[in-house]
């Protein structure tokens, strides 16, 4: 009996769904669960159905591969055979339930080694970023090394040598070092914005008031005076 178009939706949905479940950490993951869903398939012709969904399964991460160019396969089944009603193909419960699984597999899959790329990427970025910004830094501290005037004065052998100033003015350092702030910074993924830094300053004192509550909390209950022993800490931290 063929699947209702109802049916059909929930089939999807749960195989989506149950996809996001499976652990993919490698290609040895991914092609371990296509297997185990493929040896749920029952009927006949099992080569070709197995061929016909892999291949399926393929063209849903590959615009390339058509569906049309599937059916003509020799290895697959053809076009006519699959939508009919009156197979258990498309329209079997078993059959699409496998079906859309492995195509959820394969969607999956796709995307997790595009994000793997992408945080590859931004890695390498983040590498080239941090020396940039290292870099940035250095020329600033020597930038505030050099004369900013006319400097005459005697080399090793006695001769009289006029220095010439460097043309930059002391602003351009600071500039520069606020760029090299931001790009380390961004490249280690702390906040720039003053507003993002001061918050994060804020949610790292967080703990410690937390752990100096708790302290006061622990010295009340053993009788220790309170305003003592954070004078004493107090003195202690100075």
């Amino acid at each position: 009996m063929a699947i209702t178009t109802e049916q059909e939706h929930i089939i999807i949905d749960n195989a989506r769904q149950w996809a996001a479940t499976v652990r993919l950490d490698s290609e040895d993951d991914f092609y371990t669960a296509v297997n185990q869903q493929l040896a749920q398939l029952k009927g006949s012709n099992m080569r070709k159905r197995r061929d016909t969904i892999k291949a399926l399964g393929e063209s849903a991460v590959n615009p390339e591969i058509s569906r049309a160019s599937i059916f003509r396969r020799p290895t697959c089944i053809s076009e006519k055979v699959f939508y009919s009603t009156e197979k258990d193909w498309f329209h079997g419960r078993n059959f699409r339930t496998v079906l859309e699984r492995v195509i959820a597999l394969y969607l999956t899959w796709e995307s997790i080694k595009q994000l793997k790329t992408i945080e590859k990427r931004q890695a390498e970025w983040r590498e080239k970023s941090y020396n940039i910004g290292n870099n940035m830094a250095q020329v600033a501290m020597n930038m505030l090394g050099t004369d900013l005037y006319e400097v005459v004065k005697d080399d090793e052998d006695g001769r009289e040598v006029t220095v010439m100033p460097a043309k930059w003015a002391f602003r351009d350092a600071a500039t520069l070092a606020t760029a090299a702030d931001k790009l380390v910074r961004l490249s280690l993924d702390m906040p720039t914005d003053k507003h993002e830094i001061d918050a994060d300053i804020h949610e790292t004192e967080k703990p410690r008031e937390t752990l100096r509550l708790k302290l006061t909390q622990l010295r009340q209950g053993m009788g220790v005076d309170t305003a003592v022993a954070d004078d004493s800490q107090e003195e202690a931290d100075d």
